[in-house]
């Protein structure tokens, strides 16, 4: 005891460690790892089904994905989330096997197969074990060609979808969302919905329509299969011979019906009753996705503008201003539709000035450009990140995904990494000038309407209220 005692009260003495190195200073990251590409095999079945993969043995383990070209851009815009209400159905009973049994069949097999549909696919997605992977595709078959399609099944998903709908009125978020895609395209268009649409449009929907669906476009027309994990090229390609008893009837996707043109800068309102924050996005259509052209060099010029966590918006709105938790701008492009979007939830009170904190960090930045440190702190972080592509199986299938939605080069990523590592601060700007446009972007507010308008007035915009669709 006197020990311990004679431990506790002798002084202390405070070791001096010596250093080496000045520790007020970051250090350097260094060189750009060199990331290769992994190799990948392409096929097609009889049925011209292009197939792609890769194999990869690090974990005994395939990843499939079986994709229709299409998705949502295939429903009448009446019957808004067809093509994800007959996904769905695809995850429910079949011929054989009710969707309790066929849940319990997957279980004992270590594997998963879910259908859903999404932007401009519908995705059959399944993950197996390499032992059990005979056994799973013997139960996708069953789930994908003996579809139970039943009444009692139909009914209680269709409920469930618009129970979602109605708890997704009451989510600031789910109504930015929607009240973005009706600015942007317009009442006209299927893309002006939500992907699993809306109540009115799930109530126009009968079984009749979800069959309809599942015949004239579950075909071989626009299909196309990703595969990754311990298997080889021979292998897959006999193993998925039952796709070919896909039907090959011909299908077109709609062309979109025209836009919106804005003659004059305007803030959109949803009203939100009693909301104590504000969910802002500013938005404009842009170009739709491009590897190596323009869309690719606007996101590397948006990075230090909102595309980082240290961006000049998130800085400005959540460190020095502390009114939103985060902020950022993007611009966001798909095969056939592209648009940038700057925003943020904020507090209510403080709606109008971040409004106008982004239109001034995004004029500033389109008149004055970017700084040196942005341009290094841009290029580190985009070739750093590199390392880490293609790390997982899900990477990638990504990765494949990517070269065959958008008929890429295999050598895309190079190219991609060249323009990284060339560009400057002149192009940088000269891309700003050309694809920000402060003055041209609508806006956009879900919040307390009543609480709000006297802030939003001394911005000098209209103010036009927008009704969604239910």
């Amino acid at each position: 005891a006197r020990g311990i005692d004679q431990v506790a009260s002798s002084p202390q003495k405070n070791r001096i460690t010596p250093k080496s190195f000045d520790r007020s200073q970051l250090p350097a990251t260094g060189e750009a790892p060199v990331v290769e590409v992994p190799d990948f095999w392409q096929a097609d079945l009889a049925n011209k089904v292009k197939l792609y993969g890769i194999e990869s043995y690090d974990t005994p383990t395939i990843n499939l994905s079986l994709s229709f070209e299409g998705g949502v851009l295939l429903d009448p815009i009446e019957k808004a989330g067809l093509a994800a209400l007959t996904a769905q159905l695809m995850n429910e009973s079949t011929l054989k096997f009710s969707a309790e049994a066929m849940a319990n069949e997957l279980e004992k097999l270590g594997s998963s197969i879910s259908f859903s549909a999404g932007g401009r696919y519908t995705t059959i997605n399944v993950s197996s074990l390499q032992k059990n992977f005979d056994a799973t595709l013997a139960l996708l078959q069953e789930k994908l060609f003996q579809p139970a399609f039943l009444e009692s099944d139909f009914n209680r998903v269709v409920g469930q979808l618009i129970q979602g709908k109605k708890q997704q009125q009451n989510n600031p978020r789910s109504l930015a969302s929607q009240a973005r895609d009706t600015v942007l395209f317009g009442t006209s268009n299927r893309t002006s919905l939500p992907d699993d649409g809306a109540i009115t449009t799930l109530s126009n929907i009968t079984l009749d329509d979800v069959k309809g669906f599942y015949e004239r476009y579950y075909t071989s027309t626009m299909a196309s299969v990703v595969v990754v994990g311990a298997i080889e090229q021979a292998g897959v390609v006999k193993q998925l011979d039952f796709l070919n008893q896909l039907n090959d009837a011909k299908y077109d996707i709609s062309e979109y019906s025209a836009f919106p043109e804005y003659s004059q800068q305007s803030i959109f309102m949803v009203d939100k009753p009693g909301a104590v924050q504000s969910s802002i996005n500013l938005v404009k259509r842009e170009k739709p996705y491009d590897a190596t052209g323009v869309y690719f060099k606007s996101q590397l010029m948006n990075f230090p503008l909102g595309g980082a966590f240290n961006s000049r918006i998130n800085l400005n709105l959540r460190e020095e201003k502390s009114i939103t938790y985060g902020a950022s701008a993007n611009f966001i492009g798909g095969k056939s539709l592209g648009w940038f979007q700057a925003g943020a939830e904020v507090e209510r009170d403080s709606t109008a000035l971040a409004i106008s904190e982004f239109l001034r960090e995004i004029s500033n930045f389109k008149e004055n450009g970017i700084r040196d440190d942005e341009l290094a702190f841009m290029k580190n972080a985009y070739t750093q990140s590199d390392a880490l592509e293609y790390e997982t199986p899900n990477r990638k299938a990504g990765f494949l995904r990517r070269l065959q939605a958008y008929n890429l080069s295999s050598d895309f990523k190079r190219q991609q990494l060249n323009i990284i590592k060339s560009i400057q601060a002149d192009e940088i700007n000269a891309i700003a000038q050309q694809q920000l446009h402060p003055d041209e972007l609508q806006i956009i507010v879900v919040g307390d309407a009543a609480a709000l308008k006297p802030q939003l007035k001394t911005l000098g915009f209209p103010i036009v209220a927008l009704e969604l669709v239910e």
